[in-house]
């Protein structure tokens, strides 16, 4: 079976037709994913609709989420040469960079767990954060960089994120916004992204297992992304699987599986990734349902009608992008 698109989703309650609130839920919904496909590879059936888009839930954690995306690239029934694939979920947004229900198209995904770390008590004077690459455990952030040993930064085709950017990027947010959203949002005074009108961006994402929170923490996250893109990249979004899901990926394109200049990262702000102004951290984080998100059903609206839009232009015009990438049509013109 030849595949056109495959959308990665990471959490959803098997118990229903339509699903409770999770990322799979209108996908499932909407989309008419209306076939279920035995996935044993997975916690999840996979679903499918009559275009050969395929919706997979790839699970909770780095470690799961890339086993079952394995599972799928290896799987005999599919053809997934051609397949686009598209990641959708939720994530916590950085308040300098988006708001709650602005969306992030990434050209970087860096892994956040691949280091070395010292507890702030005891790390080195000159240490700001307590953490240094893999290779390197005299300095935080050391220069010539150390060579990228174990897939901590992943390139996505950037024509590809900034074609999905630029088809997407008129799309009104706002409608999705509710009064508990405006009201968190008002709270950062400092951060003008968080208070501004949810839209589309190109932003990148920092996956990790840990759920982390605090200004601190997210000064860090800004320094690591910016240093593994050599200064390129910009943290935008805080998630969990991604750079598991790229490694496999990256993979079963070496295996000719797959083609990894088709892959797209999106990720739509359900929270913030720290505290608002006059709040600590650790207040902050106690608000936060880490299972019902402050922003979630804001989220998987945005997140929605991004990547449908996206879906739907690749399949409705198959004739042009199953032999040739968006972005390379777009020189050509």
């Amino acid at each position: 079976m030849k595949v056109k698109a495959v959308i990665v989703v990471y959490f959803h309650t098997d118990n229903g037709a339509d699903g409770p609130e999770g990322e799979f839920k209108h996908w499932i919904s909407r989309y008419n994913l209306k076939h279920r496909i035995p996935f044993p590879q997975g916690d999840h059936d996979l679903r499918m609709n009559d275009d050969n888009v395929i919706g997979f839930v790839a699970g909770i954690g780095a470690s799961t989420a890339t086993a079952a995306t394995i599972g799928l690239g290896m799987d005999s029934r599919f053809d997934l040469s051609k397949a686009y694939w598209l990641i959708a979920g939720v994530a916590g947004g950085n308040p300098a960079v988006m708001t709650v229900g602005s969306v992030a198209w990434a050209r970087y995904i860096v892994d956040a767990d691949k280091k070395h770390m010292l507890d702030p008590r005891e790390m080195p004077k000159d240490w700001k954060y307590g953490a240094s690459p893999y290779g390197n455990t005299t300095e935080e952030f050391p220069q010539p960089m150390v060579v990228d040993s174990y897939r901590t930064v992943h390139k996505l085709n950037t024509g590809l994120a900034e074609w999905a950017y630029g088809l997407t990027q008129d799309i009104d947010l706002t409608q999705f916004r509710t009064p508990h959203d405006e009201e968190l949002c008002s709270r950062f005074k400092r951060d003008v992204a968080a208070r501004q009108r949810p839209r589309v961006i190109l932003g990148d994402i920092l996956a990790g297992d840990n759920f982390w929170h605090g200004r601190m923490l997210n000064d860090w996250a800004c320094a690591w992304v910016d240093y593994w893109t050599q200064g390129r990249g910009i943290f935008a979004a805080s998630a969990v699987e991604d750079s598991g899901v790229m490694t496999a990926l990256s993979l079963l394109a070496k295996m000719g599986k797959i083609d990894y200049n088709r892959v797209m990262a999106s990720r739509t702000a359900s929270n913030f990734t720290c505290q608002w102004d006059g709040a600590t951290a650790g207040e902050s984080l106690a608000t936060e349902d880490i299972i019902e998100l402050t922003g979630l059903s804001t989220a998987l609206e945005s997140a929605y009608v991004a990547g449908s839009r996206v879906i739907d232009e690749l399949v409705q015009n198959w004739n042009l992008y199953e032999n040739e990438l968006p972005s390379e049509i777009q020189k050509d013109a």
